[in-house]
């Protein structure tokens, strides 16, 4: 939807440029490229916050999956040291 919005007003922003240029206003052809421009600008900064969005949500599954793997290293080291213990109370059994 955000793409056909978006078609529709380049298609009548080449509509205004066209008309500007058959009537020679020099004002109008100004306006439509300050608009055509403004436009673009909008485009870009669309697609920086769409990637600076992406790379916040890799980074945010990167920091959730070092907490994961924390919590099994932690796992590990309880399992470890439970093993020691019965290690050491199986020794102490006649």
């Amino acid at each position: 939807m955000f793409v056909a919005l978006l078609l529709l007003f380049v298609l009548l922003l080449f509509a205004l440029l066209l008309f500007a240029l058959l009537f020679t206003s020099l004002l109008l052809v100004l306006f439509a490229l300050l608009l055509l421009a403004l436009l673009f600008a909008s485009v870009l900064l669309l697609l920086f916050v769409l990637l600076l969005s992406f790379v916040l949500l890799l980074l945010l599954l990167l920091l959730l999956l070092s907490f994961v793997l924390l919590l099994l290293l932690l796992l590990l080291l309880l399992s470890l040291l439970l093993s020691f213990v019965l290690l050491f109370m199986a020794r102490s059994l006649p």
